[in-house]
């Protein structure tokens, strides 16, 4: 109820005519109070501060659980050592342990392992797209980790198995190594995506339908961002690194892939932001507003649910960064270099990373 007497007038006209009309122009009208934290203002104030409070629990929970496992290790052996004597004890008997568990329950192994790097592989994407410890989606996170656990361990455990024992005749030099590394980037590659986003779909309740058109449509530029990087990681795998271990180097190389992966991006990010700055002083009094589009995010359908972290991050940074003018006297979008003349900083900063097309419009392949 509004106060007549000691109201201002204007509150009181908005009132009478908010009431007549059934309509209350005042937005605050319409935010929900909180539930349970009444210190605070809005219901979406409230589910900001309960997100931050779990995903930061969820991450430090995480940390906290397996430092404490990997440090705990010796725990009943610590009597009479020192905290050297401790410390260079710890990575030796968990690498024992490690190689215990392997030879006992290797399976199961292999799939925690793939779990905990699938994991902290969507976490580093997710860091990538500028989502903080509150924003982060807590739902695709774990999507990702129990398709590590539960798809990519097993299967990468018998898939290595099949491998050594079909190009066994071809020995382990050379022409064996280079057969393995064929397959496994042709005939494996194909198998482990129809797995890896039969699994994701089946955990985000998508349809058989969405299933095979997900499938589709990320198979190829998921096989040309990896050949750029796995190859070369692969010749190590097949060529010196034990069976049982594959798994976890491989493992190791998807945290390095992603995070070159999210540096480069967020270097090209620094750029965009750049080059919106220079829109903005270039620009006169008649030119406004000035959009830059920088890095659009073009991250296939299972960026959604969550998908490939080295996927999305790759495909997110396809679109080249384009400068839009508009004003009474012109309506243009062209390339940040060609609007600004940059274009040989450009190609000087890139070359590395080279160029292609997708679908006949003109992009970034970067990687």
């Amino acid at each position: 109820m509004v106060d007549d007497k000691t109201g201002p007038p204007a509150a009181a006209a908005t009132t009478t005519t908010s009431s007549s009309s059934g309509y209350d122009s005042n937005v605050e009208t319409y935010r929900k109070p909180p539930r349970w934290l009444k210190n605070l203002e809005t219901e979406e104030d409230e589910t900001r501060v309960l997100n931050y409070g779990i995903n930061l629990a969820l991450v430090l929970g995480t940390g906290l659980v397996f430092g404490y496992k990997f440090f705990s290790i010796d725990a009943d052996l610590w009597r009479g050592w020192t905290l050297l004597e401790i410390l260079s004890a710890v990575p030796r008997d968990n690498w024992s342990f490690y190689e215990a568990s392997l030879a006992s329950h290797p399976v199961v192994s292999k799939a925690f392992i793939s779990g905990l790097v699938y994991g902290l592989g969507d976490l580093t994407a997710q860091t990538y797209e500028g989502k903080s410890i509150g924003s982060l989606d807590r739902g695709r996170m774990i999507r990702s980790a129990l398709t590590g656990l539960i798809a990519h361990g097993p299967c990468s455990h018998v898939w290595y198995i099949f491998a050594d024992d079909l190009c066994a005749p071809l020995g382990d030099g050379v022409v064996g190594v280079g057969v393995k590394l064929l397959l496994d980037q042709t005939v494996w590659a194909f198998i482990w995506l129809s797995i890896y986003y039969g699994v994701l779909g089946a955990l985000n309740f998508d349809t058989p339908e969405k299933i095979v058109k997900t499938f589709k449509t990320s198979f190829l530029p998921v096989c040309l961002v990896g050949w750029r990087f796995w190859p070369f990681v692969h010749i190590i795998t097949y060529g010196f690194v034990p069976q049982q271990q594959r798994l976890l180097w491989v493992d190791v190389c998807e945290i390095v892939w992603v995070t070159i992966l999210s540096f480069v991006g967020n270097q090209k990010r620094k750029d965009a932001v750049v080059v919106s700055q220079e829109a903005v002083e270039e620009g006169t009094e008649d030119v406004g507003p000035v959009a830059v589009i920088g890095q659009v995010a073009c991250a296939l359908p299972t960026a959604v649910s969550g998908g490939n972290p080295a996927e999305e991050i790759a495909r997110s940074m396809e679109i080249e960064r384009t400068v839009c003018i508009v004003n009474k006297a012109e309506d243009i979008c062209a390339p940040a270099g060609v609007m600004f003349g940059k274009e040989e900083e450009e190609e000087e900063g890139e070359s590395w990373l080279g160029k292609g097309e997708d679908d006949g419009k003109d992009a970034e392949s970067v990687l």
